[in-house]
């Protein structure tokens, strides 16, 4: 005989033997070893993190949606703010005006007007070449400002969406765990 066929034959009897043993301790333990009671004890450890894991979740969601709420006021109030300051220094540049009689009736109010607007008009063709891109020039000043504000929150609503996702599937392992431990009960 040579060395790897002793080699195969030990091990075949190493397996064999386990094998055997592994035989005689089912037969003289059954229906003594619960297998079931350490999967069920499995299952209440993952509902039980799964239930703390929820609870942090769902207050990491409420805490999210209250800077959201907050940040989206805070835009709403500043822009309003631009906005209003604009309009007051037209109407400063009006009261300057009229300040120095040059603005005397209606007619002067409304030329005036236009002159700032023709002005405003030809400096913006000078900047940007067409008078289409004035739309999308407020859409930048606008978007600037968002930025400003919103800053590092700037994909917030992603956060969200990803996180009530993963809250309701969290829900729903909640709630199948809880009817398979209804049903083992009854």
């Amino acid at each position: 005989m040579s060395k790897s066929q002793k080699k195969w034959e030990e091990s075949i009897l190493i397996i064999a033997f386990v094998i055997i043993i592994i035989i005689l301790i089912y037969i003289f333990t059954v229906g003594k070893i619960n297998l079931t009671s350490k999967i069920d004890n499995k299952k209440d450890e993952s509902i039980d993190l799964a239930k703390h894991r929820h609870t942090r979740l769902k207050a990491h969601l409420d805490k999210q949606e209250s800077l959201k709420k907050k940040l989206q006021k805070r835009f709403k109030q500043i822009y309003t703010a631009v906005r209003v300051l604009i309009i007051a220094g037209w109407i400063g540049g009006i009261l300057i005006l009229i300040k120095l009689n040059l603005m005397k009736d209606i007619g002067d109010f409304l030329n005036y007007s236009q002159l700032l607007l023709i002005g405003l008009l030809v400096i913006h063709f000078l900047t940007f070449g067409t008078i289409s891109n004035l739309k999308s020039f407020l859409d930048n000043i606008k978007g600037s400002l968002e930025n400003r504000i919103w800053g590092k929150y700037i994909d917030l609503d992603e956060r969200i969406k990803a996180n009530h996702i993963e809250l309701t599937s969290i829900e729903e392992q909640i709630n199948s765990s809880d009817s398979e431990n209804n049903l083992r009960l009854n």
